[in-house]
C-alpha cells in the first residue's frame, strides 16, 4: 500500500475487500509525525495507481477510490474507501 519505508511506522491496520471491490481501510501510526507528509502523499500515490487498475478492470468501483478519504491526526494517518465516505466526511465535521 505504501512505498514509506516501515522503519518509520510503529503500528497500523489495513483491511480490504476479499471480493476484489475497491473498499479499503488503513490506519498508520507513525513513530514520527514529521514523517506524515510521506505519508500520506505515498498513501495518494497508492490511491491514484488504484483508480487506474479500477479505471480499466471495473469503472464503477473507480468512483470510490476518487471519493477516498485521507486523514491525519498527529501521528495517525487513516485512508478510507468506501461507497460511504460522505458519511465519514459529516462526522467529522
Amino acid at each position: 500500500m505504501s512505498d514509506l519505508s516501515y522503519d518509520l511506522v510503529d503500528s497500523y491496520f489495513y483491511a480490504y475487500a476479499a471480493n476484489g471491490t475497491a473498499e479499503e481501510i488503513a490506519v498508520i501510526k507513525l513513530k514520527d509525525k514529521s514523517d506524515a507528509s510521506s505519508m500520506m502523499q505515498s498513501i495518494h500515490d497508492h490511491i491514484e495507481t488504484r483508480q487506474g487498475t479500477f479505471q480499466e478492470y471495473d469503472p464503477e468501483q473507480a468512483v470510490m477510490t476518487e471519493k477516498a478519504v485521507v486523514t491525519r491526526e498527529g501521528n495517525y494517518i487513516a485512508l478510507i474507501i468506501s461507497s460511504k465516505t460522505d458519511l465519514f466526511k459529516s462526522i467529522r465535521k
